[in-house]
């Protein structure tokens, strides 16, 4: 009898979020919103996979920490301490690894950055010291 009791309540409770949440989303017109919205990305496929990448680039964060929140408190449970310990310098690691690429990657951009600067300088520089009818002269006088 006591767990029918509750089942029911636990019923009652979900219907009334559900009357709620059906209220509000008729109050403010998101069905019809949704509806718009998804019309417009059916019309422009690049825009719904722009709009899919988005979400799923601001969602990956909370999906990694809830995956190692979860291992943790698995192995928390069961006791495995060391694997625990294991995976967050596994995380470490990959951290550490991930910016050692972003700060090489900026580096060897920047250096390539500073070659083509001085290179296209030093191109110049020798250019400008002819004269362009020095220039045609010497053409001339060795073709």
């Amino acid at each position: 009898m006591k767990d029918k009791y509750q089942l029911a309540v636990l019923y009652s409770g979900v219907h009334r979020i559900n009357k709620v949440m059906s209220e509000t989303a008729a109050r403010y017109r998101l069905q019809e919103i949704a509806h718009a919205i998804f019309a417009s990305l059916h019309q422009y496929p690049i825009l719904a996979l722009a709009v899919a990448i988005v979400i799923f680039v601001f969602t990956l964060p909370f999906l990694v920490f809830i995956f190692f929140t979860m291992t943790t408190a698995v192995m928390a449970f069961t006791g495995f301490v060391l694997i625990e310990g294991a995976l967050i310098t596994a995380a470490s690691v990959m951290l550490v690894s991930l910016l050692i690429g972003v700060f090489l990657m900026m580096a060897i951009v920047g250096l390539m950055f500073l070659t083509g600067y001085f290179g296209i300088s030093r191109v110049y520089e020798c250019v400008s010291r002819f004269k362009i009818d020095d220039l045609r002269e010497y053409l001339r006088n060795n073709h």
